[in-house]
């Protein structure tokens, strides 16, 4: 070899060395990819079961919905086309099971029941 060899490396190695640079390139750029594809996947799989959680509900809330429509609708034709309407405070009584009955007014419910005697259904004469 000559002295002006020395120190030069030949043209097949710098391609070779140009090579194995891009292929460790190339071969983190598969690995991130990958990596980032099944990132990607597990959020769509958790997405695709909050979407089918949230059609649920959905549904469960337009049932409610018109459960609800449907109470106002009947409330509404029991006004307008039978002429029906909610009892005054004055109108209101409480009856029992032994048959009598008490003016409840304007008293919360739950304070009136607490002041009738609890019936023990098991000591009740069978009919």
């Amino acid at each position: 070899m000559s002295r002006a060899q020395v120190g030069k490396w030949p043209v097949g190695n710098g391609l070779l060395i140009i090579t194995l640079i891009a292929l460790c390139a190339v071969s983190i750029a598969l690995a991130y990819t990958r990596h980032e594809s099944r990132q990607l996947f597990m959020e769509l799989q958790r997405l695709s079961k909050e979407r089918d959680r949230l059609q649920v509900e959905w549904r469960q809330l337009q049932l409610e919905q018109s459960t609800f429509a449907a109470h106002g609708m009947i409330e509404g034709k029991a006004g307008d086309e039978l002429a029906l309407q909610r009892p005054g405070a004055d109108d209101v009584f409480l009856i029992t099971d032994q048959g009598d009955y008490r003016f409840v007014g304007l008293e919360p419910v739950h304070e009136v029941l607490g002041q009738i005697p609890a019936v023990n259904h098991a000591e009740a004469p069978s009919q």
